[in-house]
Parts: structure tokens; C-alpha cells; sequence
């Protein structure tokens, strides 16, 4: 199972048995409330379909001829390349082309988008507000959420949840977090930021970390850089990094954003960050100690993060505009293949974990 560092904000509303969809009077069937706004039948939504089959993570076994993969049951790390895995794999692709089928027939027009197989599994599809109300009453529906567009918010510090009185029990804050693979999903990283660095400035060296980025596959079967920096062609300012033994991995998962909202030419298209936020969370959850800080010239000391001496992976979910919960989702089920003990999410959403595509990667992981 993977621990998770959280802050949800906003209600989001779900398709289906709570859904939000209402009778009118003035002629129009159906109505939805999203984001606060009224969306008419006949409006198109990205909505993720999530089917009633568990993801790979959370398949506790029941069907015949194919073996339990859930770490609950089996009692050892999730590996996708089980034969028991590739089984359930296998099966659950053949009940998504089924879905797809099904949504076809009472959406003609249905574009469809990632698949999801290791947290949940599900599919994105963009159709009409009317056509996702008849998606969710489809056998084999759980839920029908919409695809929303989030935001990055702020954390707390080490002080402010007293940290240094868990480090005096982990043999002091040079050895908190050693072995632990934390995963953030944000705005990406800036490599080079000294919080980063290897060796740190206090605990040496790091060891060779427990997990490589990549090694158990890929999400949706497609390879990705683990170590997505220097695409200059893109950003003359994007210089190559090469990830070391503290930050270990940095992936881009933006196909959603792209598609819909798009890079400007400020920004990165790559793992690193265009923001900011993505490295204050990063560092603040694992950031290396006795990193020298200052503002402006001044000088404020030195900082560290809560589990200074674990390895980081970064995955990239963010543009400027903000944060598609797809491609948070699909995040979610890389970080669940590489293996990371900790999830640090510090983006708005969630308030219903049965009415968001990220919280219900999450209850998959």
C-alpha cells in the first residue's frame, strides 16, 4: 500500500446514482452543476468512466483462473509482470474495448482518451452531458466523474507538525526517510535546487535507491523519459539533468493538458517547473537538511524537508492553468508501478473521494 500527503478542496460533482443532473422547466432535460456553473444537455464534458472492475492494485482475486494481485492479499509488492498480473491485465482490457463498445452505442460520437488499468480501471471520453448520463446507468459502471481542471495549494512546514520530535526517533533528522521513495505529483521540479542535490549538504552521500523509475513498465504501455529534462528545442532555457541517488526520477504526464489547455511558450515541456510549487513541495517533503536559504540577500538560516534523506520521484501533472485530474490519475497508477512508499498531492479536489478521478486512483493505491 502506498501512504499518501494530501490537501483536497472543492466538491465535485458524480454521474450517475449521485449525480447532480436535474429535470427543468424550461424545455431542457437535464442540467448539471459543475464548477459552478450550469452545463445544458447537449454541452460536451471529458468525463472519466471508472468500471466496476478493481484495478491491479486492488484485485483481491474471484475470477477463475486468475490469481489474486492485490498486495492485501498476496502479501508482497505489486509486480505487473506476474503471471497473474498479465492475466488480470488481459481481462480488464478486454472489459474496457467492452465499455467502449457499449458507450459507442449510446454515444456515437464519444472520443476516448487514456485508460486506466493499475489503480482503478476506467477510461476517459468526451461526450455530451446527456450521453454521460446514459453512460453511468451502462452495466458495468461504477461511476462517471468529470474531468476537472485543479489547482496547486500550499503545505505546511516541519516545525508546524513538530517534526524534529520524530526525527529524535529515527536517530535524528540526518537519517529520517532513509530508503523511503516519495513520489510528488505537481508542477514539476528544478532539478538543480540544492535541496535536491547528492551528496546533501549534511547526510553525505545517498545510497542506490531501493526502486528504478521505469523498471516494472509503463503506464498505458508507452515508454517515457524517467529523467524527462532538456527539451530545448522547446525552451532554450530547459537544460539536461541527470537525475542522481536523492531525486531519482522525473516524469511528464500532461497529455490531457495539452490537449485541452496547451503550453505557452513561458513554460516547460518537460518535468521541470514553470511555477514553483512543485519544488516547494518537494522539498518541503523531502527536501535535503542544511540547505542554506535566503530572500533577497538575506539571510534566513537553513531548511529541510520532512524526510530529508528519502529519494524523490517527480511526476509532472500541472501546467500554468493547472492540473487535469486524468492526468493526475494516470500518475497515480505510474507511481504505483515504480514502487513509491509515499504520495505527497497537494492540489485541490477530493472533497468526494466517489466523485473524482484522482481520489479513486488513490483508494486504489
Amino acid at each position: 500500500m502506498v501512504a499518501f500527503a494530501t490537501v483536497f478542496t472543492a466538491a465535485i460533482p458524480v454521474f450517475g446514482q449521485e449525480s447532480r443532473f436535474t429535470a427543468s422547466t424550461d424545455g431542457i432535460s437535464l442540467e448539471s452543476v459543475i464548477d459552478g456553473n450550469v452545463v445544458k444537455n447537449g454541452s460536451v464534458v471529458r468525463v472519466v468512466v471508472q468500471l466496476q472492475e478493481p484495478g491491479l492494485a486492488s484485485y483481491e482475486g474471484g475470477i477463475a483462473g486468475i490469481p489474486a494481485t492485490s498486495p492485501k492479499v498476496t502479501k508482497k509488492e505489486l509486480n505487473p509482470n506476474s503471471a497473474a498480473a498479465k492475466k488480470y491485465l488481459d481481462h480488464t482490457k478486454g472489459r474496457r474495448n467492452a465499455a467502449k463498445d457499449a458507450i459507442k452505442k449510446v454515444a456515437p460520437n464519444a472520443r476516448f482518451g487514456q485508460e486506466f488499468q493499475v489503480a482503478f480501471t476506467g477510461i476517459t471520453v468526451t461526450v455530451t452531458v446527456e450521453e454521460a448520463n446514459r453512460i453511468a446507468r451502462l452495466p458495468g459502471v461504477a461511476a462517471v466523474v468529470p474531468d476537472r481542471l485543479e489547482k496547486p495549494l500550499t503545505d505546511a512546514s516541519p516545525a508546524f507538525i513538530d517534526a524534529p520530535a520524530v526525527w529524535s526517533q529515527l536517530g535524528g533528522q540526518a537519517n529520517a526517510g532513509e530508503g523511503v521513495v516519495v513520489g510528488v505529483l505537481d508542477t514539476g521540479i528544478w532539478p538543480e535546487h540544492p535541496s535536491f542535490s547528492d551528496p546533501s549538504p549534511v547526510g553525505g552521500a545517498y545510497p542506490a535507491p531501493p526502486v528504478t523509475p521505469g523498471a516494472n513498465g509503463f503506464v498505458g504501455g508507452t515508454p517515457r523519459s524517467t529523467c524527462d529534462f532538456g527539451n530545448t528545442a522547446y525552451n532554450p532555457a530547459d537544460a539536461p539533468f541527470e537525475c542522481n541517488n536523492k531525486l531519482i526520477g522525473a516524469y511528464t504526464f500532461l497529455d490531457t493538458y495539452k490537449a485541452l489547455q496547451g503550453l505557452t511558450r513561458n513554460e516547460f515541456d518537460s518535468a521541470r517547473d514553470s511555477n514553483g510549487h512543485g519544488t516547494h513541495t518537494a522539498s518541503t517533503a523531502a527536501g535535503n537538511a542544511g540547505v542554506a536559504a535566503s530572500i533577497l540577500g538575506a539571510d534566513l538560516g537553513t531548511v529541510s524537508g520532512i524526510a530529508p534523506r528519502a529519494h524523490i520521484i517527480a511526476y509532472r501533472v500541472c501546467g500554468l492553468e493547472g492540473c487535469y485530474s486524468s492526468d493526475s490519475a494516470m500518475a497515480v497508477e505510474q507511481a504505483i508501478l515504480d514502487g513509491v512508499d509515499v504520495i505527497n498531492f497537494s492540489i485541490s479536489g477530493g472533497s468526494n473521494p466517489y466523485g473524482d478521478a484522482v481520489s479513486l486512483a488513490f483508494l486504489g493505491a
